[in-house]
């Protein structure tokens, strides 16, 4: 397989369309639309397709220790890394990257303290708590949830269910 080919391989599998995938893997846009239609018929390419759809996460380029990574910042970042004091916020530039991570969002806004116009900055963290949570799944630090999926010695799980059907005669005529 060309080095073309892998690369239009990634692209399509990245946006499902043949011809923008094979204009981004460095084809000419004016025989795209043929150049992809003949490629997507190749067995190599076809399986080389699949094996990266199989693998989305190789061929995003993300692991499992990545995204453990990610979620260590969340959950263990305090919002008094920001912060020199109550008030004192510490200079956005030199704040570690984990800490940057952490910030969902910034809101600056000007309040009226004593008579005097006051710049007000609020920093909200990403959810910590979600984030240890999703954390003890992925590591398998939480008990596992049991769930009854049969009865004793492996029987099926009986169930009463009862159902009551009324049937009305119409075949008599009423009578008033």
């Amino acid at each position: 397989m060309t080095v073309k080919e892998e690369k239009f391989c990634l692209e399509y599998v990245k946006c499902g369309c043949g011809s923008k995938a094979a204009t981004l893997a460095g084809y000419s846009q004016k025989t795209a639309r043929t150049i992809a239609s003949n490629l997507l018929t190749k067995v190599d390419i076809q399986e080389r397709i699949k094996s990266l759809k199989a693998n989305i996460a190789e061929t995003i380029g993300v692991s499992a220790v990545m995204i453990a990574n990610e979620l260590k910042k969340l959950a263990f970042t305090n919002i008094a890394d920001t912060r020199t004091s109550w008030i004192t916020l510490k200079d956005f530039k030199k704040l570690p990257e984990e800490v940057k991570a952490a910030i969902a969002e910034i809101h600056h806004e000007t309040k009226e303290v004593d008579g005097k116009k006051t710049a007000m900055v609020k920093i909200k963290m990403h959810n910590k708590v979600g984030a240890i949570e999703a954390l003890n799944n992925m590591l398998g630090f939480n008990a596992p949830s049991k769930m009854q999926l049969s009865g004793v010695d492996g029987e099926p799980i009986k169930q009463n269910i009862t159902c009551e059907v009324v049937f009305k005669d119409y075949s008599k005529p009423k009578t008033s």
